[in-house]
Parts: C-alpha cells; sequence; structure tokens
C-alpha cells in the first residue's frame, strides 16, 4: 500500500524547511523572508547552493501529509502536491498518474482541495499543465494574464471547482480516495452572496462529504481568525498545526479501511 498526496502549496509543505536552511530562529527567518521576497530567500538559501531536493524532501516530511502517512505505518509516501496549484491541476496530475499504472489498487489517493481561484492553462512547449493563482505566477505573458482574468468570472471559478471535484471523484471511483479542504471549508470562503444558492449548496455538499467535515490547518489553531499568528510569513501554518491535522487526518482513514 502506498499514499499519493495531491494539493498546494500547504499540502507541499511550503516554509517548513526555512529556517533550517537559512541557519536562523523560525522568527528571524520570517523577517529575512519579508525582506528578501519569496524568490529572492530561495535563491540566497536554497538554489545558489543547489540544495533544491533536501529542501523538497525536508518539507514533505513536515507536511500535514507525512503524519498521514506515519498513522497508516507507512515511512514515506509519493507528494504530488505543488505550490500555487489549483484543483485542475490535481485532477490532471491523478489522471495521469492512473493512466501510467504508478497508482495501483491497494494504493490510497489523498486530495488536499485549494481555494477555487485559481487557475491551470496548458504550456504546449514543455507539455505540462501550469496551475497559478490571481497575483501570482508563472504566466505565460502578461497579456494572456490579463485576458484571462477579465474573461473569468467568480462564478465561473467556482463552477469549475465543482466540475474538478466531481471529475476527481469520478477518476478515483476504483480507488481508495479520501479529501479535505486545507485552507478553509469552501462553505466558509464563499458565502451565499457570491457564490449563489445553487453554489452554496454544492459547495456545502463538498464540504460534508470530506473526510473530517468542517476541518482545515487554519482550525487547528487556536484561534483561526488570527491565523496570521501562527503561521509563517507568507501565511503557510507552523509544523505543530501540520502534525496536529495530519494525525486526525490519518485516525480517519484508518477507520475507513
Amino acid at each position: 500500500m502506498k499514499l499519493f498526496a495531491y494539493g498546494c502549496s500547504f499540502t507541499y509543505g511550503s516554509e517548513l524547511a526555512d529556517a533550517d536552511f537559512a541557519n536562523m530562529s523560525i522568527k528571524d527567518t520570517d523577517l529575512e523572508k519579508v525582506k528578501l521576497g519569496e524568490r529572492g530567500f530561495y535563491h540566497k538559501y536554497v538554489e545558489r547552493i543547489n540544495k533544491k531536493e533536501e529542501y523538497r524532501d525536508l518539507m514533505f516530511k513536515r507536511s500535514y501529509a507525512q503524519y498521514i502517512a506515519n498513522s497508516l505505518g507507512l515511512e514515506s509516501y509519493i507528494n504530488r502536491a505543488r505550490p500555487g496549484g489549483s484543483n485542475t491541476y490535481m485532477f490532471y496530475r491523478i489522471m495521469q498518474d492512473i493512466n501510467s499504472g504508478i497508482i495501483e489498487k491497494d494504493d490510497i489517493i489523498f486530495v488536499g482541495f485549494t481555494s477555487l481561484n485559481r487557475y491551470t492553462w496548458y504550456d504546449k512547449n514543455s507539455n505540462e499543465f501550469i496551475p497559478t493563482t490571481v497575483a501570482g505566477g508563472p504566466w505565460p505573458n502578461a497579456k494572456f494574464q490579463k485576458q484571462y482574468i477579465l474573461n473569468v468570472s467568480d462564478k465561473e471559478y467556482i463552477l469549475n471547482g465543482i466540475q474538478t471535484y466531481y471529475a476527481i471523484k469520478e477518476i478515483t471511483k476504483e480507488f481508495r480516495f479520501f479529501y479535505q479542504t486545507t485552507q478553509w471549508p469552501y462553505t466558509h470562503t464563499y458565502n451565499q452572496y457570491n457564490a449563489g444558492m445553487e453554489f452554496w449548496k454544492i459547495l456545502k455538499e463538498i464540504d460534508d462529504n470530506s473526510l473530517l467535515p468542517e476541518t482545515c490547518l487554519f482550525y487547528d489553531m487556536p484561534k483561526p481568525n488570527e491565523w496570521k499568528k501562527y503561521s509563517h510569513a507568507f501565511g503557510h501554518p507552523y509544523k505543530e498545526y501540520h502534525e496536529s491535522y495530519g494525525k486526525k487526518l490519518g485516525a480517519a482513514i484508518l477507520e475507513k479501511i
């Protein structure tokens, strides 16, 4: 049995290895990151010394997904998450892994769904699907980014997220598939006003059918509405919340299998 974890930066374990590579306290590291920016920090402390794999692997070992694996008696797992990853990107990645035969019948597929306002575009040069956020990159060029955002409304990306949920559910129906929304439950993020009642009902259905209804990484914090107090510089929760969250999810999976 293997565990495959799909998601965005929360599942990837972003920021969980930064203090180790900066060789500073978490507080000082976060100040350094604010000063340098995400790209500048990565270049100075990881890329320049050619430690990309060690950096990535340490984040994977501290991600909540590792604690799911621990609960299942697995020393390691396969992390397919990507920072900035959209739910659509997760769908394509899962589909590729199923079609290639990497995932076998006895394996567990876990998806950490992300926020719905993320996009995926196809890069014909690399023959890959590239996920991105509204403000972040990568985009092929500024004109593409502007036109894409101008022509995609809130309701469209919510609808696309719902379609992706059902698409993932369909292609994983022959496997042991579990999911959770990692940042916030959808019914917390998308209220009745901006989602519309029909969308709202389906978003509630997604939340209710998750592994642990009304649960997310932020809800493991003492005061979720003050989540910045318990997170690194770029908004990713500290390791202790990954640990408690992952253990809860792992225990829930154990009960179901």
